[in-house]
Parts: C-alpha cells; structure tokens; sequence
C-alpha cells in the first residue's frame, strides 16, 4: 500500500505495510495530505502519520478532512455517516477524531455531531476536549439522544479525574485498562486492581514503612508513583468470595487508620484519596515506667527500648532508668512494643499504647535475676535402625553472662 502526498506539482510515495483510517487533509493552499489523522488535545492541530513519518497541521490551515480521493469537503451528515460506519467496523471511535472533528466545524450545532465527537475524544483518552463540548451542548445534546447523555458524562469525569495525575501514573493505567479482557485468564486465578493516593494532612505523600496492604489474594503487587499515588494489583483465587483489600497506617507521628481498597477485575478501580493526620509536638503523649526487682526494690540504670510493632525497620526509643528505678518516655499517640533489660537479669517485654485518655498509671515491669551456674550436660544416642551404633559426650554450659536465651 501507499501513501500519496500532492505538494505544489510533486508526487512523493511512501510505502507501508498498515494502512489504518486513511483520511484526506485539504489545506487552505490547495495542497492534499494523505494519511491517519489524529487531533491534538486542544483541538487546535491535526497530526498525519505518513510512514514512519508525523506531520502536524494547524486547524486554522485545514480547509477540510475527509475521504480519500474526495475533491469537495463532504457534508457533515456525509462525514458523521463515514465516521460510525468506521466505528462499527473498528469497535471504537478513536480512530475518527478527524472526520468528526472537521464536521464539528462545518457543523458546530449540530448536536448529534457534538455527541459522537465528544465519544470519540473520549475514546481516545481527551477527556478535557470532551468536557468541554459536552458542556457548551448539553441541552440540544439531552434532546437528540435522551437518556444516554448520562454515561457519556460518567466516562468523561472518570478521564478528566485521571489527566490530573502523573503522566507515567496515567500510562500505566492506560496500560492495564487496555489488557483486560485480551490476556488469555487462568483457570484459578483473577487478577485484581485498584489504585489511590495516600497523602498526610499537608498533602505530603507518606513514607513506606508507615503503611501496609493486606488482601486475600496471591502475587500481590504495589506500584508507587509520584504525588503519593499507587497502583495495587494482585490474583484472587477463583471461588474465593472474600476479595478484600485493606490498607493500615501505622506510623510514629501518624494516626492509626485502617481503610478498604474496593478492587476490581474489570477496570483500574479508583478508592481514592486518603488523607491521615500527623500529629504535633504538643499531641505527645507522655508515660512512665518503673523497674523493680523480685524483691520490689528498684533498679536503677535499666534499659528500655520503646519500638514500633509493624513490619520493616523502625524507630527506636530508649531510656534508662533513674535512682527510683523510673523512667520517662514522650512518645506520638500509638501502640508501641517495650523491652526492659538490665545486666544480670531475665530481659522483660510488652506492649504499651501512648493515646490521650489512657490512665498515666506507672508501667511497672519486675525483672528476675538470671542463674548464675555452670552445668555439665552428659548424652549418648544410639541408632534405632541398622547397625548398632553409639556415640556420647560431655560439655559444660556457662549460665547467667548475659540475658540472651540459653538452650
């Protein structure tokens, strides 16, 4: 097949393999070009990808945009015709942005044009062109199509909520949206999406030890993206009616929330933003602990080790007890894990929640002192099965150098 661009008295062919949606560009000099046509996002050029090659028109230099071989511009009836009979044979309208758009112009009022031209921008992902002319025809538009203006609307908000995000956030929804439903499923498993943003209370996207996500699924996947957007994706087990998605924050300085990720296998699904409050200095909470023996005597120089409970690597507090056995620890309202220890005693754990409202009663922790003695372990084994066979030994084992646990 081949293109044919008529410049001024000089023929140039350009040979390809794929001819798709071949339209007719007459500039206002007289001059045809030849090829597939696509409109920019402003609807103010039109681009013709010729080959291998792109050339980019103005609107304002475009007489008209029609059929191949035609020497008149076309009526708008003619091309709004062409247009959705390519439609019906490419399953989308994307394809012919040019032709409605050039009867958009011929015909700026005509509602049924201004329908089909929005539906096709919106299929070719133009959601703020769409808008736009749903917008200025919207009445004619209700009277010409009753009842499905609705849906056309749903789809342009969901586009236009999309093209403020980032671009590559954009394209990799762009991506899985095109996938579904063309990948050949496996017999046992779905494949699950959603995507959200996750933001503190200034709109500063959090940090990801702060957070995890739990689903009842296999594979799963998180994608993080700028302005703390995610995309979370995993492999729901066929029969398995529980397909929840949940998502925890629990961080130091951060209040503890818990919030559902409405998954879905048939489109990118969109749980939103979520917003969780950082809490100020003057939110601390203080607590105190107190160390005593197994005689209730107090134990000065104590470690205590204050951590948070959640997965990865954390912060970690620590403070040492005083002459009384007591220490003070101010710490961001949550729950937190201690551990007490003290040279020559049994090391002690828990848990401890620093909220407002909670009694500011003492933590007592009591520490016993380990075993300090050398003890001789004797054995012999013997085989159950095949030879008879033995071996036996000795060793001494050291008890109460330090607290680690011993066998």
């Amino acid at each position: 097949m081949m293109y044919r661009i008529a410049f001024a008295g000089f023929l140039v062919c350009f040979t390809t393999s794929v001819l798709f949606a071949q339209e007719q560009v007459t500039l206002k000099t007289g001059t045809q070009l030849i090829g597939s046509v696509s409109l920019s996002a402003d609807s103010r050029s039109v681009t013709l990808k010729i080959g291998e090659s792109s050339i980019s028109v103005p609107m304002d230099e475009v007489d008209s945009i029609g059929p191949v071989g035609s020497k008149l511009s076309p009526s708008p009836d003619r091309l709004l015709m062409i247009a959705l009979e390519s439609q019906l044979q490419h399953g989308s309208g994307a394809g012919q942005i040019g032709l409605l758009a050039e009867a958009y112009r011929q015909a700026p009022q005509d509602a049924r044009i201004a329908y089909w031209y929005a539906r096709s921008l919106v299929d070719a992902r133009l959601g703020s062109t769409a808008q736009k002319i749903v917008e200025e025809h919207r009445q004619a538009i209700e009277v010409a199509y009753p009842g499905i203006l609705a849906k056309l609307e749903e789809e342009i908000s969901q586009r236009v909520s999309l093209e403020g995000l980032p671009a590559d956030f954009v394209k990799r929804i762009d991506q899985i949206t095109d996938s579904i439903g063309r990948s050949l499923p496996r017999e046992d498993r779905i494949p699950m999406f959603v995507r959200f943003a996750l933001v503190d209370s200034d709109g500063v996207p959090l940090e990801r030890q702060a957070y995890r996500i739990s689903a009842s699924g296999a594979e799963e996947r998180l994608e993080t993206f700028a302005q703390g957007n995610h995309l979370f994706s995993f492999n729901l087990y066929r029969g398995n009616e529980n397909h929840s998605c949940k998502l925890t924050v629990s961080g130091p300085g951060l209040k503890s929330q818990t919030f559902d990720l409405p998954a879905s296998s048939v489109m990118v699904a969109d749980a939103g933003r979520f917003e969780v409050k950082r809490y100020i200095d003057s939110e601390m909470v203080t607590r105190t602990f107190l160390v005593l023996n197994e005689n209730d005597k107090p134990i000065p120089g104590a470690n205590i080790h204050l951590s948070i409970d959640s997965r990865g690597p954390q912060p970690t507090e620590k403070a040492i007890t005083d002459e009384s056995g007591r220490a003070t620890i101010k710490q961001f309202p949550l729950e937190y894990q201690y551990l007490v220890e003290n040279h020559g005693y049994l090391r002690d754990h828990g848990k401890v929640a620093f909220r407002e409202g909670i009694p500011s009663d003492e933590i007592v922790v009591k520490l016993f002192p380990l075993m300090n003695a050398k003890a001789r372990i004797a054995w012999v084994s013997q085989l159950l099965q095949g030879p008879t066979a033995s071996t036996n030994g000795e060793s001494v084992l050291t008890l109460g150098r330090d607290p680690s646990p011993h066998p």
